[in-house]
C-alpha cells in the first residue's frame, strides 16, 4: 500500500515544533526582504496553517508574513517593522494555492457540449467549433477560466492551448488570463482543424518568446509548447519537437492511448522537461521508463472517466514514484473547474481499484494539488507550499459552513468536503484577488454575460 511521507504524526509533529519555536529562530526560516514595501505586504495571523512543506510542518495556529509578494516568516506572534495590513484569519485554514496542470481553457465556451446537440463527442465538437474563434472570443473564453480558477482556489494554471490560430489569437489569450490575476503555464500549441500533415507555424511564438517580457504579466506566466506527439506524423513530430526544444521551452503532450509513452521513450522523447497527459492504459515498463527519464503527469479524473478512457493508472503510477500533477482538462466535459472535487474523485478511485479503503490518504492527495503539481510544472521552487522564500499563493479556507460542519481533521475533510463556495480569501503572488468569498479584480455578472454573447455568436456560425 502506498503511504504519504505527509501523515498525521508528521502533521503533529510539524504542528508542535513550528509553533513552540522562539521568534529568533522562526526568522531563522525567513528570507528577509529589504527595501520598502508595496501593497501585497501582509501579515496573517492565527491562521491554521498547511504548509504542504515537511521542514515547515502545520501550525494549529500560526502567522504567516509576507513581504513584497514573498512568504517571508513563519511562526507564532510576528511583528512587521514595515507597516502591513493585518488579516486576521482566527478559525480558519491557510493553505498553498492549487495548483492546475493542464486545461483547455479556450474550450469553456461551449461547457457540458452545450454547442452540439447530444450524441455528438467532444473532439468532434471541438474540431467544429475551434475554427470559429475569434481572438475576442479567446478572450473571453481566457477571462471565464481565470476567474473561475481564483473563485475555486486555483492559483497557477496550465493554459494549455491547442487552438492558436494566429499571432492575435495567442495574445488574447494571454491577455484573458492576465485579467484575473492568476499565475500561468501558456503552452503554445496548434490550431483546431489543422491535420497531423501541417506543420505548426512557429512564427508567432518565436515573436512571444522573443518579446517574452512583454507578455508575462510581470513574471506570473511562463512560456511552454503544447506538442501534438508522433502518434500522427512522426516526422512533424519530431521537427515540431526540436523547433520547441530549440526555444528552451518546457514540452507537454497527450498519451491517451496504449502504447503513447512506450513509442515515445523509444523514440528518445522522454526527458524532464516533457509532461505528459492521462497516460491511459500505461504499463509498468512505460511507467519506469516516465520515472527515470524525469518526466512528470498530469490526471485528470473527470474528463477520463465521462470521455470513457477508463480510470487512469493510479496504483502503478504511485508504486513507481511518478510525480503527478492533478488538472481540470476541459470543463466541455468536467463540467467546472472545482479541485476539491478532483481531489475526492482520485481518492475514491484509487482506493477503489485497490480495493481497499486506505491506499492512499487524504494528505497525499492534497500534495498532487498543490507542491507536487508545482514539482510536476517545473515551478516547485516557486509555489506550491507555504514556505519562506516562495511566492505568496495561497488560499484561506472558512470551515464555518454547513458541508465542512463539524470540522474535524482539516486535511482529510477539505478533500473529502471543500467546496469552492469555502474558499474566503485567494492571493496570488501578494495580491488577493478575493476577499470574503467575492473576486475582487473581475466583475463575475460582467464575464457571465460576455461568455453567453461569444457562445451564441460562435453558435450561430456552427
Amino acid at each position: 500500500m502506498y503511504k504519504s511521507g505527509f501523515g498525521r504524526r508528521e502533521f503533529l509533529k510539524g504542528m508542535g515544533l513550528v509553533s513552540l519555536m522562539p521568534l529568533g529562530m522562526v526568522k531563522a526560516l525567513g528570507n528577509q526582504l529589504q527595501g520598502q514595501f508595496t501593497s501585497n505586504s501582509f501579515l496573517i495571523i492565527n491562521a491554521q496553517i498547511i504548509s504542504m512543506d515537511k521542514s515547515v510542518g502545520n501550525l494549529k495556529r500560526g502567522d504567516v508574513l509576507i513581504e513584497n509578494g514573498q512568504i517571508s516568516r513563519i511562526g507564532n506572534g510576528l511583528t512587521s517593522e514595515k507597516e502591513v495590513e493585518v488579516i486576521d484569519a482566527k478559525g480558519k485554514v491557510l493553505l498553498p494555492g492549487f495548483v492546475e496542470t493542464h486545461w483547455h481553457i479556450w474550450t469553456g465556451l461551449f461547457r457540458s457540449m452545450s454547442v452540439k446537440p447530444p450524441g455528438n463527442g467532444y473532439f468532434e465538437t471541438q474540431q467544429e467549433v475551434g475554427p470559429h474563434f475569434t481572438p475576442d472570443d479567446m478572450k473571453v473564453a481566457c477571462e471565464l477560466a481565470g476567474a473561475e480558477a481564483i473563485d475555486s482556489g486555483i492559483t497557477t494554471l496550465h493554459n494549455w492551448c491547442h487552438n492558436v490560430r494566429s499571432f492575435e489569437h495567442a495574445v488574447a489569450s494571454l491577455e484573458g488570463v492576465e485579467a484575473s490575476g492568476v499565475r500561468a503555464r501558456y503552452s503554445f500549441g496548434n490550431a483546431v482543424g489543422r491535420g497531423s500533415e501541417e506543420a505548426i507555424d512557429f512564427a508567432p511564438l518565436e515573436k512571444l518568446k522573443a518579446d517574452w517580457d512583454n507578455y508575462n504579466n510581470s513574471g506570473l506566466f511562463d512560456l511552454g509548447f503544447a506538442w501534438r506527439g508522433i502518434e500522427g506524423n512522426i516526422e512533424i513530430g519530431t521537427y515540431d519537437y526540436q523547433r520547441a526544444s530549440e526555444l528552451g521551452l518546457p514540452i507537454t503532450t497527450h498519451a491517451s492511448r496504449e502504447g503513447v509513452i512506450a513509442r515515445l521513450s523509444k523514440a528518445g522523447f522522454l526527458n524532464e522537461k516533457l509532461q505528459l497527459i492521462h497516460g491511459m492504459q500505461a504499463t509498468d515498463w512505460e511507467i519506469e521508463a516516465m520515472v527515470d527519464a524525469g518526466s512528470s503527469i498530469s490526471i485528470s479524473p473527470f474528463s477520463e472517466l465521462r470521455i470513457g478512457y477508463g480510470f487512469p493508472e493510479m496504483l502503478k503510477l504511485l508504486d513507481k514514484g511518478a510525480t503527478i500533477g492533478l488538472s481540470v482538462d476541459t470543463t466541455t466535459i468536467s463540467g467546472n473547474a472545482d479541485m476539491f472535487a478532483i481531489m475526492k474523485n482520485i481518492l475514491n478511485i484509487t482506493n477503489a481499484m485497490a480495493q481497499d479503503e486506505f491506499q492512499i490518504g487524504a494528505e497525499r492527495v492534497l500534495e498532487m494539488a498543490t507542491i507536487e503539481g508545482a514539482r510536476s510544472l517545473g515551478i516547485g521552487d516557486r509555489v506550491g507550499s507555504i514556505t519562506p522564500g516562495k511566492q505568496a499563493d495561497l488560499i484561506l479556507i472558512d470551515p464555518n459552513a454547513l458541508n465542512l460542519a463539524p470540522f474535524t481533521s482539516a486535511v482529510d475533510i477539505l478533500v473529502e468536503a471543500g467546496q469552492p463556495r469555502n474558499v474566503s480569501m485567494v492571493m496570488v503572488n501578494g495580491e488577493i484577488l478575493k476577499k470574503d468569498g467575492r473576486l475582487q479584480k473581475q466583475d463575475a455578472q460582467d464575464i457571465v454575460n460576455k461568455a453567453n454573447s461569444a457562445f451564441e455568436r460562435i453558435k450561430s456560425k456552427v
